[in-house]
Formats: structure tokens, sequence, C-alpha cells
């Protein structure tokens, strides 16, 4: 038997190693016994190998004194000299090489090699040529005969040997094959025996202590008193006393345990298969308004509501099902009659047949819950109706949520929205800004929200303009990306226009003042004559330059009162006749200069009054007819034709000239906006004229707007209201 000290790794060590002593020791005889027998089957084979080549020597020397003595063509004695020589050697080479490590043998082969050798000089000394075809022996007869009895003589003494050597290492190896047969037969049953005796040992030497943990397993799963501790040192030992601490702290958490069952703010229970309370913990009286005695034995369907009842038994069963069943919630009445929210947490006995369950009362989480989903639908809603596009992208700018404007803008279902990245909405744009590293914005340093403009591409591949708000914000994915899109067309439109404005008026008040100032400078220095041709002629240019310079200014302080809210009417009955000469009257000389003329178009019986400012009124006429004659081609006319209506009077300016096409009817009665044709022509204007006219008659109540074609020419036409 093993000392009670020694550990089990130890005895094993030791078991294993006294098997491993014996049969390493077995091994190495083994291998001695191959060794050996191994050694003597190559003598023998060596002693064959040899007998084989003197046996093809002599036969090779036969053949060629058969050759030379017998009366046949002397050429084929050469042809079989020429073989025998070839052969000769390499029999001789393999010889020696068998040969090789044995001194007594290597000399009697050397001595064949010798006479060998001199067999062969002697058999060229009768030169024996193909061209004489006869044999010149020359007395050599008696040496050639001696030579092939040498060599016989010592050939078969070197066969006798060696077959000799042969036959005792065939012998040798035969019995050296059968040593090995007997020691691995007797080396298996020793081993055999030997494992035997050594596992009985080892088995007797633990089952005994094994035998007793065995019972303190069992008494510890009857609740009883454990067995003395085992004595000794070794593993068992330990295992036992292990044993014995892991009981008393198993009593001592069950203790633990009970205590926090019974004062746990959760209700622990147990429910059977059967779906009733087998046990419930005391805190049923906080949270469910019952007494644990209360609802022992009760059925659950008598407390859980039948709309939650379903979930509930569902719940359970999940939880049968897998090991690992999700918590699930349901309703609960209270003894008070009040309904409240639980959490269950459940997992299957199959020991027991019961659920163990734990009840967490969540109806306050399930109240902010509300409230918050309330908070987080307002804000959606918000979001959905802000008149700017906002959109919400993970860090990798992945598009996960939208508002309304953006889908109508972009012109995107929701479920093809959300499936977007930053980078098919944000392109760069000419003059702006390149699209960030959006990445970079979420792993870079916190900063304030970021500002760019940038051009954004809506579904139907059109693009405009964007003024795009970055901002990061935390939420329960970690940090994301907040951005707000503004569609800047106009703005950018209303900026270009400006930038238009600004150079022509630039141009425009340069241009005159530049010419009036020249003329100022000939009066002083008394270079022009005022009462000739060319002095009245420059005086009529420096008047009109001074009228179109008036008219400019009219215009942009027209302007400024129309944004400052400023303008004011001054409306009376006024007759639209007067109001149309007087506007014909007053672009008599534009027209003689244009060559065209302006033609009042009214019927005889027309005697309708406008409600209108009279000021106003001709200015809008002066503005409409100057445009007309402007555009018109030489030699032909303009007509102003007054229309009576039923409650308005509709004036209309009828030109020859390009006309306006139709996509540009409706923008140029914007601020600071100009038709361009094709040919390339632009009348000289600020774009404010058609602006302040739409501005003047909406003031009196009126519409005003632009028809005819790009043919016939256009037709600008406006209405006033009647006087009643």
């Amino acid at each position: 038997m093993f000392p009670a000290r020694l550990s089990i790794a130890q005895k094993v060590i030791i078991l294993v190693g006294t098997v491993l002593f014996f049969e390493v020791g077995f091994i190495l005889v083994l291998g001695a016994l191959f060794q050996e027998a191994e050694s003597r089957l190559q003598e023998e084979v060596r002693a064959r190998e040899v007998v084989s080549h003197v046996n093809s020597l002599n036969s090779q020397i036969n053949r060629l004194l058969t050759a030379i003595v017998a009366p046949v063509a002397v050429k084929d004695v050469v042809s079989e000299l020429v073989k025998f020589e070839k052969s000769v050697r390499r029999d001789l080479d393999a010889l020696k090489a068998l040969t090789r490590g044995n001194e007594r043998d290597e000399k009697e082969i050397d001595e064949l090699c010798r006479n060998c050798y001199a067999g062969l000089d002697l058999i060229r000394s009768l030169k024996i040529t193909a061209e004489t075809e006869q044999v010149n022996w020359s007395g050599r007869e008696f040496k050639l005969l001696q030579f092939n009895d040498d060599v016989a003589q010592q050939m078969n003494s070197i066969v006798e040997k060696y077959r000799e050597i042969q036959k005792f290492k065939e012998e040798s190896a035969r019995e050296a094959r059968e040593m090995v047969y007997y020691w691995l037969v007797a080396v298996v049953l020793a081993n055999v025996v030997l494992a035997g005796l050594a596992t009985t040992i080892f088995i007797l030497g633990i089952s005994r202590r094994l035998k007793i943990v065995k019972d303190n397993a069992v008494l510890l799963a009857a609740n009883q008193e454990l067995n003395p501790p085992i004595g000794g040192y070794d593993d068992i030992s330990e295992l036992d006393r292990l044993f014995h601490e892991t009981a008393a702290a198993l009593k001592e958490s069950i203790h633990k345990e009970r205590a926090l069952v019974e004062n746990a703010r959760d209700v622990i229970c147990t429910i059977s298969a059967e779906l009733k309370f087998a046990s419930v913990s005391p805190a049923s009286e906080t949270v469910f308004g019952y007494e644990p005695e209360e609802l022992t034995e009760v059925r659950i369907s008598e407390v859980i509501p039948s709309e939650s009842l379903e979930h509930m038994v569902s719940g359970l069963e999940l939880s049968r099902q897998y090991d690992d069943g999700e918590p699930f919630e349901s309703t609960f009445l209270k003894k008070d009659g009040d309904l409240i929210y639980i959490l269950w947490s459940v997992q299957w006995s199959e020991h027991d047949q019961s659920y163990f369950c734990v009840a967490h009362d969540i109806s306050d989480r399930r109240e902010a819950e509300l409230l918050i989903k309330q908070s987080e639908e307002r804000i959606r809603s918000i979001f959905n109706n802000v008149p700017v596009s906002i959109v919400s992208a993970s860090k990798y700018g992945a598009v996960d949520y939208v508002n309304k404007t953006f889908l109508e803008r972009f012109d995107y279902e929701r479920d093809a929205a959300q499936n977007l990245k930053l980078e098919q909405i944000f392109a760069a744009r000419e003059g702006g800004d390149s699209p960030p590293q959006w990445s970079h914005l979420v792993f870079g340093p916190q900063s304030a929200a970021k500002v760019y403009q940038l051009l954004a591409n809506t579904n139907n591949g059109a693009a405009f303009p964007a003024e795009v708000v970055v901002n990061r914000y935390e939420s329960t994915e970690g940090e994301r990306l907040l951005i707000a899109v503004e569609d800047i067309a106009e703005r950018v439109e209303l900026e270009e226009r400006k930038q238009q404005f600004v150079s022509m008026v630039s141009h425009d008040l340069r241009t005159p003042l530049t010419s009036i100032r020249g003329f100022l400078t000939l009066l002083k220095e008394g270079c022009l004559d005022l009462e000739g041709e060319t002095g009245v002629r420059r005086v009529g240019q420096a008047e009109r330059t001074v009228e179109r310079l008036i008219v400019l200014v009219n215009d942009l302080l027209d302007i400024e009162k129309i944004e400052s809210g400023r303008m004011e009417l001054d409306l009376i009955a006024c007759d639209p006749v007067l109001l149309s000469r007087e506007a014909i009257a007053t672009l008599k000389s534009l027209a003689e200069e244009k060559n065209v003329e302006i033609e009042l178009v009214l019927r005889d019986d027309f005697k309708a009054l406008a409600l209108a400012d009279e000021e106003r009124g001709i200015q809008v006429l002066i503005n409409l007819l100057s445009n007309a004659v402007k555009f018109s081609p030489e030699g032909s006319s303009v007509i102003l034709q007054l229309v009576d209506g039923l409650k308005e009077i509709e004036f209309r300016v009828i030109d020859r000239g390009r006309g306006v096409p139709e996509d540009k009817r409706e923008i140029i009665f914007d601020r600071f906006r100009q038709v361009e044709s094709s040919d390339g022509r632009r009348g000289k204007g600020t774009g404010l004229g058609l602006p302040i006219c739409k501005t003047i008659v909406e003031a009196h109540g009126g519409s005003i707007g632009v028809g005819g074609s790009e043919v016939e020419g256009a037709t600008f036409w406006f209405t006033i209201p009647k006087v009643d």
C-alpha cells in the first residue's frame, strides 16, 4: 500500500513510473535483439551478393574463352571481348564494395582482381582484330588455359566460403527472430501482470477513502451530520476536508438566502406545474397586498387579469422550454383592487416540477416610460413639422431617422431614406465647402455645431444648394450626428442677383455721371457752343442721361419703400384714358429715337373711371411701355389697349418684340431678374421695374401678368379697380 502522506498525483507517478521502468528495460532488450537479428540478416544478404557476383564473373570468363577457342567469326570475338571487359570490371568493383572493412576478404578479392586483369592483358596480347580475321596465338595457348584454371579455382574457393557464411548467417538470423518473438511474448505478459498488480494496489489504496467521501455526499444531501474527517495528507484527505468546509459554508449560505428571501423587496415565489402559488415570500404583503398564506394554493388566474393571463402562461411555458428564458411582463390585481405591472423572472426546476419566480413591481417605471414615450412623440411631432430637413445618422454616416420635411423635400419614402448614407445625400458645391469626413466629426474632439455650404442630392436626381448644420449628441447607441438641412437656393440666387444688381447699378450710375462730367468739363473750358448743332445735341444727351439717373434713383427709392412698408397711395377717381395719354407723351422722345409708334386703343364708348393713385398708375404704364419700346424692332408699333371689365379696368401693353418664354413669366416679376434671350440682347435696366409695378398694382387691389408668345411678341397686362 502507498503511504497516506503521498498525494494521488504522486501515487500515480510512482505507479506509472514503475511500469514505464520495466517497459523501458524490455524495450532496450528487444531493441538489442532486433539489432542483432538485423546484423545477421545483412551478413547473410552480403554473402549471397558476393556469391552472385563471383558466379557472374566466372560465367563471363568461360563464355569469352569459349568464343576465342571455338571456330566462330573473329568479329564476334571482338564484340564479346568488349562486353567481357565491362562486365568483369563491374563485378570486381561490386565485390570490392561488399568486402570493404574485412581485411582477409579484401585480400582474396584483390588477388582475384589481379588475376582477372592479368587474364585480360593476356587476351589483349593475342591481337585479335576484325580486319585480319585471325587469332595470333604465338605460344600463348598454355598461358590462357592456365589463367582459366587459376581463376576458376580461386572463384570456387570464394563461392564455397561465402556459401558457408550465407548458410550460417541465415540460421543465425532465424534464431535471432525466434528469440525476438519469445521476448516479445514475455514482455507483453510481464507488462499485463505488472499493470494489473500496480492498479490493484492503487485501487485498494484509495477506494476505502473515496467511499467515505461518497457517504458524506449522501449525508449532505439528506441534511445529516457528516462522517468524521479522514486523516492523512493526500488529495482524498484534502477533498474530505474541503467537503466539510463546503457543507459548513452551504449551511451558512442557506441561512443567508432564507434571510434574503424573507427580507427581499421583490416577491420570491414558486408556482407549481398546475399554475398555483406553492410558496410566497413575505414581500407579497407589501407588493401584492396579500399575506403569503393568502396566496398559497391560489391559481394565478385569480390574480392575473384575463388580458395578461395568456401572456403570463406563454412566458412560463417559454421558461420551461429554454433554460435562459427572457423576463416578461404582466399586470397583477392587488388585494385592494389596484392594477400594477410586474416583471417576472422565471426558472423552471425539472426536479421540483415548479417555476421559481421573482416578481418585481415596475409600475413606476411603466409610468415613467409612458411619460417618456409621450415626450418622444411630442419631440418627433416637432421635428416632423419644422420647416427644416432633419437627419439623424450613426457615427459611420448611416441614416437612421429623417423628418417629414426631409421626405417631402428630397422625394423619398421613409423606408428608403433610412437606408441612405450621408455620402449619397451631400456633395461638394462650387463656391461652397467639401463634405466632411462624418466619422471624424464623432470620433474627433467635442466642438460646437459646424456649418457647411454643400450640394444636396434628391431622389429624383435634382440637386440644390443647402446650408448643413451638424451637431453631435449622445444616445443609447453612443454618439451620433444630428444634421439640419436648409434649402438656400433662393438665398444663393438672391445673392447672385444682388451681385448682378450692384454690378449693373454701379455701371448705370458711373457711365451717366461720367458722361455728365465730360459735358460739364467742356462747358467749363468753353469748348462747347450751346447754340450750335453739336451743343444742342450734347445738351439733349446730358438731359436724357439725367433722366435715366432720376429713373434709376426713383426705382431704388421705391424698392426701399416697398421693403420697409412705407409706400402710401393717394387713391382717387381718375380717368385711365388721361393716364394712358400722359404716359405715352412722356415716352414720345424714346419712341421716336427707336422709330417705334405707341398707339392707344379703346372703345368709343369707354367712360369708366379707375380708383387709383395717378402718379403710381402713370409710373406703371411708363415702365411697361418703355420696356415694350426697348424690345420692339424698329418700324413696329406698341399698342396700349384699355378694356372695361365688370369691376375693374384692364390695361394691355402689346409689342412685337422677342416675347417672354413661358418658363420665365413668373420670375420676371421678382427683384433683380431680367430675361436674357438667345440672341444675347438684354435691355438696360436694374431689374426692379417689373417688381415695383407688381407691388403698385397689388397695392391697388389688382393683378399683373404677361402673355403672348416668343414669335408674336409679349402682352403685359394689369388691372385696376373701377369706381362704383
